[in-house]
């Protein structure tokens, strides 16, 4: 039982880190995808946000390590980023 605890433990603090990652590229990169859309049109940017979401998508489940988890996150993070920053720029 207590290997089981620390297992999920252990899953439960890998998530919690891969999460406050997440959180930190999306918030920093979001002005910086709003002012280049501003030159390169809103387009570009979202469909740039799409191909870094879907290929962090599929880089995801063939890490081998905590890093190359933590960088697949982070290119899900800069597709997520753009694409949601472009999303709220068409609504106003």
């Amino acid at each position: 039982h207590y290997h089981h605890i620390t297992l999920h433990h252990n899953i439960i603090t890998f998530m919690i880190t891969e999460e406050n990652a997440d959180q930190i590229v999306i918030i920093s990169v979001s002005t910086i995808w709003g002012s280049m859309s501003d030159s390169m049109g809103r387009r570009w940017i979202c469909m740039s946000g799409y191909v870094l979401v879907a290929a962090g998508y599929l880089l995801y489940p063939v890490a081998r390590s905590f890093l190359a988890l933590l960088a697949f996150r982070v290119v899900f993070a800069l597709g997520a980023a753009a694409s949601s920053a472009m999303i709220s720029a068409r609504m106003w």
